[in-house]
């Protein structure tokens, strides 16, 4: 079902393209929807972004959340116990991260584009504070490349020279919170265009209603979490007493 919709929102772009005036802007884009509800079942979805430019050029498609603050710990052994050890805290990370380009972007960016713009999971902001080994900064990149919440592997394709579309990955791990997509038409290794577009992650049904308890009541939360835990254990242990 997927394809027909794209190829529907993509024949609607090229309608309004084509009623542009030869002073039309160099960029037009959009999502095939701006929010994302996170239920019980929600195991990950995709959102399309689509739109069209003004004749040849790339483009880069880059999504990501609010930067949040993330600590790393090394666990270290001491008599036989693991314990926390040296940690690095990493304020100006973004919890998720995905991108989508025409080419890679450092065959088509010059190098302080690609920094400005950050485009690339290498171009990400890696400074901390506390320890300064280079080892907590690749822990952290590869966990949340693990986790999928780190890509910078999905293409944008290309109609001709003026349409194109991308699909962006959202796992089912991601956060609710709000997300901002950027657009960037690249031109001589240069952003000639740009464009932002908010995406909205949510809770939704039974999710919003656990997520809004914890928040506003974490003492019920957790009294409810610990109750519900004792009754697990009290019921596996009558069935497996039973057989």
């Amino acid at each position: 079902m997927r394809k027909p919709i794209a190829i529907l929102l993509l024949l609607v772009v090229m309608l309004v393209l084509g009623a542009f005036s030869a002073r039309a802007q160099p960029l037009v884009a959009e999502l095939g929807q701006n929010t994302i509800r996170i239920s019980t079942a929600f195991s990950g979805e995709s959102v399309l972004v689509f739109g069209a430019i003004d004749g040849p050029g790339d483009i880069v498609v880059i999504a990501r959340s609010a930067p949040q603050l993330t600590v790393v710990r090394k666990k270290v052994r001491v008599l036989g116990v693991w314990v926390n050890g040296d940690s690095a805290s990493f304020a100006s990370l973004p919890a998720f991260y995905a991108l989508a380009a025409t080419r890679p972007p450092a065959e088509i960016m010059d190098a302080g584009e690609r920094r400005g713009a950050v485009a690339g999971i290498d171009m990400l902001p890696l400074l901390s504070r506390g320890s300064q080994d280079p080892a907590f900064r690749h822990a952290l990149v590869r966990l949340r490349q693990e986790n999928h919440l780190y890509d910078d592997s999905a293409r944008v394709e290309l109609v001709g020279e003026r349409l194109f579309h991308a699909r962006l990955a959202f796992p089912g791990n991601v956060s609710a919170g709000e997300y901002r997509v950027e657009v960037l038409l690249v031109r001589e290794g240069r952003i000639a265009a740009r464009q932002e577009l908010p995406l909205h992650i949510r809770h939704a049904g039974f999710a919003a209603q656990i997520n809004e308890i914890a928040r506003e009541q974490p003492a019920l939360y957790g009294i409810g979490c610990i109750v519900l835990a004792a009754l697990a254990g009290w019921l596996g242990a009558f069935l497996f007493r039973r057989s």
